[in-house]
């Protein structure tokens, strides 16, 4: 929870590290999803970039990945109301 590190994360300049890094939520690798949540979870922390933050609706599609469920659970009318980088990555827990 460094303010410093919260904000190298969230800097345009530096290519929105937290974007690349909350990308790991959609693996399939535990801890990597874990330690992505974790860097998330610790720059939410800090009310001055929860604008950044929110600029990105990738890392909101990615954070509710677990409550997705399998793809097959979805046709392509439950589909269509989704944000498109959500309904493209519904494959967790299949």
């Amino acid at each position: 929870q460094e303010p410093q590190g919260a904000k190298l994360l969230c800097d345009e300049e530096e290519g929105f590290l937290l974007g690349v890094i909350a990308k790991g939520l959609a693996g399939n690798h535990e801890h990597r999803q874990i330690g992505a949540a974790g860097a998330v979870k610790n720059c939410c922390f800090h009310k001055d970039l929860h604008c950044f933050i929110a600029e990105h609706k990738e890392i909101a599609a990615l954070l509710v990945l677990p409550l997705v469920g399998p793809a097959d659970g979805y046709d392509e009318e439950d589909k269509d109301g989704m944000y498109s980088g959500l309904a493209s990555k519904c494959r967790i827990g299949s």
